[in-house]
C-alpha cells in the first residue's frame, strides 16, 4: 500500500469507526503521549546537566 493511499484510507470515516481504524488511532495516541514524555525527559535532563555545570562552575 502507498503511503498516500494509507493516508487516504485514514480519513475514511468508515475506516476510522472500524475496529482496525480504533486501534491505529489508539496507537497513534499512545506514541504521541510517548513522545511528549520522552521529549520531557531531555528536557529535564539537560536542565540537570546545566545546574550541574553551573554549580561546578561557582565552585
Amino acid at each position: 500500500m502507498k503511503n498516500d493511499d494509507f493516508m487516504k484510507l485514514l480519513q475514511d470515516p468508515e475506516f476510522r469507526n472500524s475496529p482496525l481504524g480504533e486501534l491505529q488511532a489508539t496507537l497513534q495516541e499512545a506514541f504521541k503521549q510517548y513522545e511528549w514524555r520522552i521529549r520531557s525527559e531531555r528536557i529535564k535532563a539537560g536542565i540537570r546537566e546545566a545546574k550541574l555545570r553551573k554549580t561546578g562552575k561557582a565552585e
